[in-house]
């Protein structure tokens, strides 16, 4: 999480290794603008990692997060696990504005909400094998 968070970007290019930021990066207050990025970058431009890494890779990233937490404890609810999940994500969030990173807000809702995909996966694992 790290790795993919925090570090610069890294990219090969003709020139040999690139370190720095994406062509992307900056600070992005307006929620829900990645939904209008992805349409333009990805669907109309064809440019599909884009896409992949800020909206899927934004998911997948969280969903052990929400997964785990309950796992380890009880005491982690739904309620408690996004909340962590939520702190988590914005200190990330901030702690790339001092980075050359970007920092936008639709990463936050987005981890979030791969918290939840990944809380009620726990959920679901946890009520089947109750059953059993």
């Amino acid at each position: 999480m790290l790795s993919l968070t925090m570090l610069s970007e890294i990219r090969i290019t003709q020139q040999g290794l690139s370190i720095g930021t994406s062509e992307l990066a900056g600070i992005n207050l307006k929620l829900f603008r990645v939904f209008n990025d992805v349409r333009i970058i990805s669907f109309q431009n064809g440019y599909w990692p884009y896409f992949w890494i800020n909206v899927i890779g934004n998911l997948v990233l969280f969903i052990p997060f929400g997964f785990f937490l309950p796992l380890l404890s009880n005491s982690f609810s739904f309620t408690r696990t996004i909340f962590y999940a939520f702190l988590f994500s914005t200190t990330i969030e901030i702690t790339q504005l001092i980075l050359p990173r970007g920092s936008d807000i639709d990463d936050v809702w987005l981890n979030c909400l791969g918290a939840i995909i990944g809380w009620l996966s726990y959920r679901f694992i946890y009520m089947r094998k109750q059953k059993f």
